[in-house]
């Protein structure tokens, strides 16, 4: 026969209780922290759209000289889509810019003057949205910019092209009174 002193009571370890009291508030605390640690990640989303649109600009170029054929990127900017397009004119991938970003980056119209806080380009010369960037099958492209836009209406990405085919990626910083100098 087992003797009760024997018998431990006071056994350590945690019970279905404490477990889904935890569990709920890591679950409380994470709906309070969302908005917080969302705005946090807006201009993480800006620059990754930004390199969305100069990443398929360079493989536009890539594939116009493989191909040996003129490539493009259309603009959309009101569906605030852009598209690769072979050189037969069909659309090989569309990007939608408020489905993968929320409302949160746009494009900016082609009758536009301005990107957000940026009242010109960094050559001082006014902004202008182009429809399409376009390459030649020996990787020469036209001077051309694209523009996106922050949700908050004041930082501003351009994705510009040269006749040379070089492809760069600028931005704005949203300061205000306008100056060429805080285009990066």
């Amino acid at each position: 026969m087992i003797n009760p002193r024997l018998i431990r009571t006071n056994q350590k370890g945690i019970t279905l209780v404490e477990l889904l009291v935890v569990i709920g508030m890591i679950g409380v605390l994470g709906v309070i922290s969302y908005p917080v640690f969302s705005r946090f990640m807006k201009p993480y989303d800006f620059r990754a759209a930004a390199r969305e649109v100069m990443t398929t600009a360079m493989q536009a170029r890539s594939n116009a000289v493989r191909d040996n054929a003129s490539w493009q990127v259309v603009f959309n900017s009101g569906g605030n889509t852009f598209s690769l397009v072979d050189p037969d004119g069909a659309v090989v991938t569309t990007h939608d810019l408020s489905q993968s970003y929320g409302n949160g980056i746009r494009l900016i119209g082609s009758l536009d003057t301005s990107c957000g806080n940026a009242a010109k380009d960094w050559n001082g010369t006014g902004i202008s949205q182009a429809a399409s960037l376009s390459f030649t099958g020996r990787g020469f492209g036209g001077n051309a910019t694209v523009y996106l836009v922050s949700g908050t209406n004041d930082v501003c990405a351009a994705v510009n092209t040269t006749v040379t085919g070089v492809i760069r990626l600028r931005s704005y910083d949203g300061t205000t009174p306008y100056a060429d100098s805080h285009w990066r």
